[in-house]
């Protein structure tokens, strides 16, 4: 339950500040959860879990860029 409220506020978190960004971290995004599904419909779980740990580091590397100073 804790890691669903965490990854709620996240994505919260995200959406905000994705409105006043360039579509290309959104894009990023998108394409990144595209990779999940394919290793998903592939039924390739381990490949799955890699490519969204993946996605969620670069999220957070994406989230911390936005808030250093300009």
């Amino acid at each position: 339950r804790a890691l669903e409220q965490d990854v709620g506020y996240a994505v919260r978190i995200w959406q905000h500040w994705g409105r006043a960004q360039t579509g290309m971290r959104m894009q990023d995004a998108v394409d990144e959860h595209r990779q999940v599904l394919a290793c998903i419909e592939a039924q390739d779980a381990e490949a799955a879990r890699r490519t969204m740990r993946g996605h969620i580091e670069k999220a957070r590397v994406r989230m911390l860029a936005l808030q250093a100073p300009k």
